[in-house]
Parts: structure tokens; C-alpha cells; sequence
């Protein structure tokens, strides 16, 4: 179905869809298949943030046929890092017996790439429990979904559930974590405490595979990393979020699909004539992140702005024809 889709004319775009919890990732397929696909409103344009937006049904995220190949395609064929991520809780803190607030594993095979302890952060209120932010490698999250994928034998949406998300992914963070931890816990004479409360969630496209780096190509597939299951592609390595050197660059080399100096330069998907842009670390060549994340989606702001000021030029101003802008796959 057509979410984005109709034209009013030269002036609005109408957008098709559900809202409310039905358009929720982790609702039931039960529930949202009870809501009706309806009108949503007319707006001037259409800003898509969501990875998962440029797949063509599956997904309930899913944009559907009314997003134009052009920009749906440079997202959609992009290699993903896929994350299982775990909040737990403690009733007695742990930042008196471990030297540190957060740790990376080393251990092989082990489902847990790195830990951070909330309150560490900067700005963070006091808490009553001491909270740790618990996050899983690529390559054990692409295991899990193949073990448990993200659609059912026809192809289908499946929700993350609490009762899968609690029994095997939350579970496996903590145990790694204690594992991790209990050398420092043994050292100091302390037992590892009890978590009074412990929360997972399935993170299918958590950051883009770097394009043009590590041997991967424009699309950040790599023969020795990359793996697929029904059909979307997966990075089981653990990538470099920043440059390897100090002569790397901070921004990758331009895709050699990208036919100028402009498009190459640019960090968000455009099509300026239909008004459907693109934006977030699956547009950027920049390091995948939350950086390349917001500056894409700043970037894709300021453009926005200068397309639809030249469609309606304040009073006293001449229209100007909008810089037609392509974006090639």
C-alpha cells in the first residue's frame, strides 16, 4: 500500500497510514491489524527518519511503494548493524567495587559488547537504583534474529514481545555481564547484587555497516562480514565508529554511484520535485551514529527550508524554481 503517496496539485502531499499504537513496532500483529489504513493529513513535504521505512511492505514501518526508488533505495540497501540492548536495575550499587563506569568485552563469544552505568552520564539525576545500560554485539544480535527473525514464515511483521525479549535476549546480556564483572566484585569482597529490574529491546537496524571502509563497499556489505536473513542483510562485524588512524578521514569516500561533487557532499536523500526527502546515519557517509544521525537530519533541515521558501516566497519576493535535486542508487 501507498503511504506516501497522492498529490494535491502543486501543493500537498497526502500521507496514508495508522497512528496510535497500531503504528507501534512491538504492538501485537493481532491489534494493529485491527486498525484501518486512513488518511492522516496533507502536508507540504515528507521527511523520512526511519531505516526500516525504505523496505517496500515487510516491515511495519514500512513506507510502502509511494517512497520513489531513488530515495528509498540508497537506505534500504545499506547493510545493517543490528543491536539487542538491556536496562537493569540493582538493588545494591556496584560503582564502589568496580574501578570504572563503563567496559567493553573482549571475550570471545561472548553476547555483550559494552555496558555503561546510567548515572555516569553527564546531567543524569540521582536514582534510587543503580541502572546499566547493557548492549550486545552485531554478530550474537544477527544470530539471535536468525534464531527468532523479524518475520514469520509468509513474510509477515513480527513484533518484539516482552515474553521473547525478557526469556532469552535479557537474560543472556545480564549473565555476561556478571560474567564480566565478578573478578572486580570477587576482588573487592563484594557479591554481585540482585537486579530488581531488567528491560531488552531488539534494535533490527541500529546503525548503518561504514560504507567505503574495512574493505566494505558503497552499501557497507563485506564477503567476510555480512550475512543475510529473509533477505535483509546483516553486519556481523564489530565496525570502527570512528576512523581506525589519524589520516582517515572523518567523512568516507564519495559513493561512486553519486554523479557530483553536491550529492557526494550531501548527508540526506532529496527529491525535490515530488518533495519526499530522507535523513539519518542511513543517508550519511559520515561514521555511523548518533553525530552523523543529527547532522544529517540538520542538514536535511536547512534544505527543506530553502525548497519550500522558493515554492512560497515570502510577500515581496520572487518564487524561484527549486534545484531539482536526484539521488541515484
Amino acid at each position: 500500500e501507498d503511504y506516501v503517496a497522492k498529490r494535491l496539485g502543486d501543493e500537498k502531499l497526502e500521507i496514508f497510514g495508522v497512528a496510535g499504537n497500531a503504528a507501534f513496532h512491538d504492538t501485537s500483529e493481532a491489534d494493529a491489524s485491527k486498525v484501518a489504513s486512513g488518511l492522516l493529513g496533507a502536508f507540504d513535504g515528507v521527511l523520512l527518519t526511519d531505516a526500516s521505512s525504505s523496505f517496500s511492505g515487510w516491515h511495519r514501518a514500512s513506507a510502502g511503494a509511494g517512497v520513489p526508488y531513488a530515495v528509498a533505495a540508497r537506505v534500504r540497501k545499506r547493510v545493517r548493524v543490528p543491536l539487542f540492548s538491556a536496562m537493569v536495575a540493582f538493588d545494591a550499587p556496584l560503582r564502589d567495587a568496580i574501578p570504572f563506569a563503563a567496559l567493553t568485552v573482549k571475550t570471545k563469544d561472548s553476547p555483550l559488547w559494552f555496558a555503561s552505568r546510567s548515572q555516569s552520564k553527564p546531567g543524569m539525576p540521582a536514582a534510587a537504583a543503580e541502572c546499566w545500560v547493557l548492549v550486545s554485539t552485531p554478530k550474537w544480535a544477527v544470530e539471535e534474529i536468525g534464531r527468532e527473525p523479524m518475520q514469520d514464515a509468509g513474510g509477515a511483521f513480527k513484533p518484539q514481545t516482552d515474553d521473547y525479549l525478557q526469556s532469552v535476549p535479557g537474560p543472556a546480556l545480564l549473565v555476561a555481564f556478571t560474567l564480566a564483572v565478578a573478578p572486580y566484585l570477587e576482588a573487592a569482597g563484594v557479591e554481585m547484587p540482585t537486579a530488581r529490574y531488567l528491560q531488552a529491546q531488539r534494535w533490527g537496524s541500529a546503525m548503518p555497516a561504514p560504507a567505503n571502509t574495512g574493505g566494505r563497499d558503497s552499501h557497507g556489505y563485506s564477503d567476510a562480514t555480512t550475512t543475510e536473513v529473509l533477505g535483509v542483510r546483516y553486519e556481523t562485524g564489530m565496525p570502527p565508529l570512528l576512523p581506525v588512524s589519524r589520516e582517515a578521514p572523518l567523512v568516507y569516500d564519495r559513493c561512486p554511484s553519486m554523479e557530483s561533487a553536491a550529492e557526494a557532499a550531501r548527508g540526506f536523500v532529496a527529491l525535490d520535485e515530488r518533495r519526499i526527502f530522507y535523513a539519518g546515519d542511513f543517508c550519511s557517509r559520515r561514521p555511523p551514529g548518533f553525530e552523523a544521525a543529527a547532522l544529517s537530519g540538520l542538514e536535511a533541515a536547512a534544505h527543506i527550508s530553502r525548497v519550500l521558501c522558493q515554492e512560497h516566497p515570502a510577500p515581496g519576493q520572487n518564487a524561484a524554481t527549486p534545484e531539482s535535486s536526484r539521488e541515484t542508487d
